[in-house]
C-alpha cells in the first residue's frame, strides 16, 4: 500500500512539474541517460533527483526496458540521485509494485547514489551504475 502512494505520489509531481512551466519544449530541464544494475539494463528502477542538501524530491524517472530515463527537473544545478527497484507483481486486474529489491541502499538523500550537474539544455550524464550487492 505504501509504494502504491509513493508511485501515486511521483506521478503526481511529474505532473506538477508539467504544469508549473517544465515541458518537452523547455530544453534546459532535459536529462537523458542509462541505468544498469550489475552491469544489466533494467527496467522499472525510479530515479529521484533531489536539489544538493536537500531531501526535497524536485524530479523522478523511471527506467525502461532498455535501461534508459527521462528526468524534466526545474533549474540547472547540481542534483543527488538515489533510486529504487521495486518487486513487480503483475496479474490480470492490476500491477503491483512490491519491496525495493535493492534493500532500501540507495534511497537516503544525505547519502545518495550519485549527484550529476545538469546545465541549460539537453544532459546526458555518465551512465549510473548500481550494484544489488
Amino acid at each position: 500500500m505504501k509504494c502504491r502512494l509513493f508511485v501515486a505520489a511521483l506521478v503526481s509531481l511529474n505532473l506538477l512539474m508539467i504544469i508549473s512551466g517544465c515541458s518537452l519544449s523547455d530544453q534546459k530541464c532535459l536529462v537523458s541517460g542509462q541505468v544498469t544494475i550489475d552491469s544489466q539494463l533494467v527496467d522499472g528502477v525510479y530515479l529521484l533527483f533531489h536539489q544538493e542538501h536537500s531531501s526535497d524530491v524536485v524530479g523522478t524517472a523511471r527506467t525502461d526496458p532498455s535501461g534508459h530515463y527521462l528526468a524534466k527537473l526545474p533549474v540547472a544545478g547540481r542534483y543527488a540521485v538515489t533510486a529504487f527497484w521495486p518487486r513487480v507483481i503483475r496479474n490480470a486486474e492490476e500491477t503491483i509494485e512490491g519491496e525495493d529489491r535493492l534493500g532500501g541502499k540507495y534511497r537516503d538523500s544525505l547519502n545518495p547514489l550519485t549527484f550529476i550537474t545538469v546545465s541549460n539544455g539537453e544532459n546526458y550524464p555518465p551512465a549510473i551504475n548500481i550494484s544489488s550487492r
